[in-house]
């Protein structure tokens, strides 16, 4: 398939190693991303991996992905220059926007982040996956959710440092480091990284 705009939309064409198909969601598989558009400033082609995402919408004929470039990048302008950037599906909405409503509604109520997002047509491997959209990853960063960093030496009061990023997760038993809340919900640390936090700042 010939690199080409299917719409009005920019169109991101992800290319795997040996054209492998993306079938995990633990399992980054190399490759290269190619972004057409009709905007010359939102073109780019540049190594990248790409796994897949989500947990019920992994489930779904359209799968979400995530994808990690080779070095930070701004994708279509928006304002994050960050390596990880996710494509939402949007499967089970048949009217594509829900998110993207939701994202501008939080942007207008003020909150302290709110993802940053844009609608692209979507090929992988030759094959047209339709349309996603581009947003951010929700990780600590400058441009995404402001955290002090934490000093693993400084975990206990009064010396305290950074902050924690924290996710309600259903699905949190399956994650690498979670805890129940004393009101039994199940919740997923995303900051500190999995590999770097201590069992101090995690009790």
């Amino acid at each position: 398939m010939s690199a080409q705009q299917f719409s009005n939309l920019p169109t991101f064409y992800i290319t795997t190693d040996s054209a492998q198909p993306i079938t995990s969601k633990s399992t980054w598989l190399p490759g290269y991303l190619s972004i057409v558009s009709s905007d010359s400033t939102e073109r780019l082609s540049g190594p990248m991996t790409v796994r897949g995402r989500g947990n019920s919408t992994w489930n779904m004929a359209k799968k979400p992905y995530r994808i990690k470039m080779a070095k930070k990048t701004k994708l279509l302008n928006l304002p994050a220059h960050e390596k990880d950037w996710v494509l939402l599906a949007n499967h089970a909405d048949k009217t594509l926007i829900r998110n993207a409503v939701a994202f501008k509604i939080g942007s207008l109520l003020g909150f302290e982040f709110t993802p940053s997002a844009r609608f692209v047509d979507v090929v992988v491997n030759n094959q047209f996956m339709g349309n996603y959209m581009l947003t951010d990853q929700i990780e600590r960063g400058d441009l995404r959710v402001r955290l002090e960093k934490l000093d693993s030496t400084m975990s206990e009061q009064p010396a305290l440092s950074g902050g924690y990023l924290l996710e309600i997760d259903g699905f949190a038993s399956s994650e690498p480091v979670w805890f129940t809340s004393s009101q039994a919900v199940k919740i997923t640390v995303k900051y500190p990284d999995d590999d770097e936090i201590t069992p101090e700042q995690l009790n």
